[in-house]
C-alpha cells in the first residue's frame, strides 16, 4: 500500500461533470478517470459511478480516455455497474486508447457498451 486514500484518490483520479447534448434534451453525467485504476481506486471509481447514477435519470458515461492503467478491480466495477445501471451506463475509450484492447480481448466492449466518443455515447439507446 503506498498510503493513497479513497478521498485522496476522489480528488486525484475523478471528477462528475453534467452535460447535455446538441439538442439539450438528453443529459449525461460524465466521470472523467485520470491515471491509474487499480484494486483501491476502483472502490473510488464505484463510488463515483454510484454518485452519479443517484444525480438523476441520465446517462453515467465513465470517460476512461485519460487513464492508463486498469485492471481486473476496475473492470468489476464497470460490470456491477452496467448491472445497476442497464444501458443508462457508458462506457469511452478512444479506438487508439492502449486500455481498448483491454475490452477487445475481455469481449467486454459489447456487453459495457464501449464507445469511442461522448458523441457516441448520446448516441446509444438507454433502455
Amino acid at each position: 500500500m503506498d498510503g493513497r486514500t479513497t478521498t485522496d484518490l476522489a480528488y486525484r483520479m475523478l471528477g462528475i461533470e453534467t452535460i447535455a447534448n446538441r439538442s439539450g434534451f438528453d443529459i449525461a453525467y460524465l466521470v472523467h478517470i485520470y491515471g491509474d485504476v487499480d484494486t483501491i481506486a476502483a472502490k473510488t471509481l464505484r463510488t463515483a459511478l454510484s454518485h452519479a447514477s443517484e444525480l438523476g435519470m441520465g446517462r453515467v458515461i465513465a470517460l476512461l480516455d485519460n487513464c492508463k492503467y486498469f485492471d481486473s478491480s476496475g473492470l468489476a466495477v464497470l460490470i456491477a455497474m452496467r448491472k445497476t445501471l442497464g444501458a443508462r451506463l457508458k462506457v469511452v475509450v478512444p479506438h487508439d486508447n492502449p486500455l481498448r484492447h483491454i475490452f477487445d480481448i475481455t469481449g467486454l466492449v459489447s456487453g459495457l457498451q464501449i464507445v469511442a466518443s461522448i458523441d457516441e455515447a448520446f448516441e446509444q439507446p438507454v433502455s
